[in-house]
């Protein structure tokens, strides 16, 4: 069994020789590792040429900067594993992680996708997620069943790509590719990506290395680019829902976490300049109906859709936003850390 890594490479001088480290001192020798130089302005490109230099395992792709929806489906491309692996460039894999992989995957031979838990890597520990994933001991669930737990349970939606190792032959033949240009394309493809599948395997054991609290990562902040991205995905996945032959109450249930996707870019747009705030509140207008369906935390719902209730949309997006500029500098005072994701 043969993975293929794919790590996307943008400007990560500071942290790829610790990524790439991590898989080719790997236990398991069944890998090969893609990484997709995208248009770097550091010194990575030159690093990724080393690696393969010194390791046949290495193959490296140079492209002009195209964001990672573009990169990581130029590694798909060039893959030629048995099974799909996304690796970020500031991220590591933990030494047995492909060896225990392959052993869950042999187990699970009708499994076309493998979810696997995550290890919370802050500056000063490393802490395992407490997500409880399904047992799936005995079966695997259908795309269905992991679509709802993945991004209809009120866990916190699993959108991110890492999470997810596929069979390389269904990507191919069910032409399953990141839409370019997007640049959260992992909330914009994912939950498609797992409808898709016809069996879906959680793997228990945290395996990935997350690094929490990086500085300059592309979640570290809300763009006017990104709140745009957003409202672009929750309305392609509005025109979409009706025809995925999902039951129309997890249909609900997504649009719920949809909106609850709306309400943090909302207190964003009073950061930006009159005409491109006017920009993203005519966008937001026709997803007005995906606002009110915010359901958790209850209190916080509850709150939101009263704030929509009595000052419309701009009004709850100025008070979201006086209310986050007063909360910043308690939680600063409380020795909080802010969350990257």
């Amino acid at each position: 069994m043969l993975f293929s890594v794919i790590v996307p490479v943008y400007n990560a001088e500071l942290t790829l020789d610790e990524c790439v480290g991590s898989v080719l001192g790997a236990e398991s020798r069944n890998f090969e590792l893609i990484l997709v130089n995208d248009g770097s302005r550091d010194n990575s490109a030159a690093m990724c040429d080393a690696f393969a230099a010194r390791d046949s395992r290495v193959a490296v792709i140079h492209q002009e900067n195209q964001g990672l929806a573009c990169a990581r489906n130029a590694g798909m491309r060039r893959a030629r594993g048995d099974y799909l692996v996304h690796l970020d460039c500031d991220d590591t894999l933990a030494p047995d992680a492909l060896a225990r992989i392959a052993e869950a995957i042999g187990r699970r031979p009708d499994a076309e996708g493998l979810v696997w838990r995550i290890i919370q890597r802050f500056p000063d520990a490393m802490v395992p997620e407490t997500v409880e994933f399904p047992d799936t001991r005995d079966a695997c669930l259908t795309g269905a069943e992991a679509f709802q737990f993945l991004f209809c349970s009120g866990i916190g939606s699993l959108w991110q790509s890492f999470r997810f190792v596929v069979r390389r032959s269904v990507v191919l033949e069910r032409n399953l590719f990141y839409r370019p240009g997007v640049l959260h394309e992992d909330i914009d493809f994912n939950p498609f990506l797992v409808l898709q599948l016809r069996k879906v395997h959680f793997c228990p054991e945290p395996y990935y290395i997350y690094r929490k609290g990086r500085a300059g990562s592309v979640t570290d902040r809300l763009s006017f680019a990104r709140c745009q991205d957003i409202l672009g995905i929750v309305a392609r996945w509005v025109s979409l829902l009706p025809a995925t032959g999902l039951d129309p109450a997890l249909q609900a249930d997504f649009l719920a976490t949809l909106s609850r996707l709306l309400w943090d870019c909302l207190p964003c747009f009073q950061a930006f300049p009159r005409e491109q705030r006017r920009l993203l509140f005519a966008g937001l207008r026709p997803q007005v109906h995906v606002l009110r369906r915010i359901r958790m935390p209850a209190r916080s719902a509850a709150a939101k859709r009263l704030l929509l209730a009595l000052l419309g949309v701009r009004g709850a997006a100025w008070a979201l936003a006086r209310l986050r500029r007063t909360a910043r500098p308690r939680a600063a005072a409380g020795g909080q850390r802010p969350c990257d994701d």
